[in-house]
């Protein structure tokens, strides 16, 4: 019996072939070849290699059907492995896929596998990035671990509801995994071989676990992962994200996890990521900028952009002794101030605070000398926060959309002629200000303002 199944086979070594695919091919699109039909039980393979063997600069050839023996994968694999570097599966109705002892395919591709339960891979297999999408599949292939060379693994779009992790300890030179848009909603380690030598060798340095349904994450899990540097959790259920050790992450750089809903960062004394530079907590449910932060020693970049912060003050970023960028547009925020008597804070170089509810800022007697961008677009001050816009600052302060009143905002005339004070202004084609009130600050440059409460 034979069955019919549709995939796209690509190498990476093999060329163009216009003339001998009778129009069939398309070198504008990357020396692209369609073939309607290959049937392996009947010459195919001789088909497709004599095709190679004449052509001079063909990358990527797509067969709509292939008719093999069986199944489309097992033997047939390891057969057409000898013809090209990589093939990609775009329709797979089996139940099983199996990839042979022995198979030297760069990368394999299985997606629209809806029946696909059964994933078993051979002794040997030389495959360096396997991607299984849209499946039925439940876990982590335990046949994994004997891909020796196995550098990205995406599980993507299938029915994982949970992560053992201890798969890690048997790909020791797996890079990057992917398990977003899964079910997840447990993350788990088995005390026999997770944390003891056995994971020591683990490579890891990329980890996805976004789109899925976890609520908690304890870091401490991920304490083997001494080589992990991009931690990504967004679009989950968080609401909390801490640690029930001291733990230490040395490699960690960008820690992601936008779109939950967390409220405070629960890891106080427990959590150092000595290398983490960007953390991005974006789209939670923050009331406050946290003040607890951990051991972060070389952060540069917090996002919390679209949280419910009410009110920032400044103290809450002192111990982070090395940030240059926060970003807070679309909060709550109605008052900035410094409530500290030293001025100790990290050497900020951006602030964003764009298209909140800000009345009141005040950070007067704490200077921010590297100071280069501070947006204020969008918010209700009446007045240029005079703590801040100073002449020996290259600074560029941005305070359109706010309700600025004329008599305050004459007084930086100079500095809107030099854009480094960016308000409300007249454009091309459009003849009143929105409140009627305006004055000239130069030839061709009518300022917008507010002349009355």
């Amino acid at each position: 019996m034979h069955q019919s199944l549709g995939y796209v086979l690509t190498s990476l070594l093999l060329s163009l072939i216009v003339r001998l695919c009778d129009g069939n091919c398309n070198a504008s699109t990357g020396y692209f070849c369609t073939l309607n039909t290959v049937n392996l039980v009947s010459g195919g393979q001789q088909k497709i290699r004599t095709l190679l063997n004449s052509a001079t600069q063909i990358t990527i050839i797509k067969i709509e059907h292939l008719i093999v023996p069986v199944t489309a994968a097992g033997k047939n694999l390891l057969s057409l492995s000898t013809i090209a570097h990589s093939i990609f599966y775009q329709r797979y109705l089996e139940a099983e896929f199996l990839v042979p002892s022995g198979t030297v395919f760069m990368e394999i591709s299985v997606k629209n596998a809806p029946n696909l339960r059964s994933f078993i891979i051979g002794e040997d297999c030389q495959v360096t990035v396997l991607t299984l999408e849209q499946t039925s599949l439940d876990r982590i292939p335990p046949t994994v671990g004997t891909m020796r060379k196995l550098a990205q693994l995406r599980l993507i779009n299938n029915k994982l509801t949970r992560l053992q992790l201890d798969v890690l300890t048997r790909t020791h030179d797996l890079l990057r995994l992917d398990v977003s848009k899964n079910q997840i909603a447990q993350l788990l380690t088995s005390s026999s071989t997770w944390g003891n030598s056995a994971a020591a060798g683990i490579a890891l340095t990329w980890l996805d676990l976004s789109d899925n349904v976890l609520e908690s994450i304890d870091l401490a899990m991920f304490a083997p992962l001494t080589r992990l540097e991009r931690l990504m959790v967004l679009r989950n259920r968080l609401v909390r994200l801490g640690s029930s050790n001291p733990i230490m992450l040395p490699s960690l750089k960008f820690l992601m996890v936008e779109q939950n809903n967390l409220t405070t960062l629960n890891w106080d004394g427990l959590v150092r990521l000595p290398k983490l530079g960007v953390l991005s907590l974006s789209k939670n449910g923050f009331e406050d900028v946290p003040k607890s932060w951990g051991t972060l020693n070389d952060l540069y970049a917090v996002m919390m952009e679209n949280n419910r912060v009410r009110t920032f003050d400044l103290v809450a970023l002192r111990p982070l002794p090395t940030l240059q960028q926060i970003y807070l547009p679309r909060n709550q925020i109605t008052s900035v101030q410094f409530s500290g008597t030293n001025c100790d804070l990290p050497p900020l170089n951006t602030i964003n605070l764009s298209t909140n509810q800000i009345k009141s800022f005040n950070i007067r007697g704490c200077p921010l000398p590297k100071l280069s961008s501070l947006m204020l677009s969008s918010n209700q001050l009446q007045a240029v926060p005079a703590s801040v816009l100073k002449s020996e600052l290259n600074l560029s302060v941005l305070m359109s959309l706010n309700p600025l009143r004329c008599t305050n905002l004459k007084q930086y005339t100079r500095q809107i002629i030099d854009n480094t004070l960016y308000t409300d202004f007249l454009m091309h084609g459009i003849t009143s200000c929105p409140n009627g009130s305006f004055f000239i600050a130069e030839v061709n440059r009518t300022v917008c303002c507010v002349d009355k409460p």
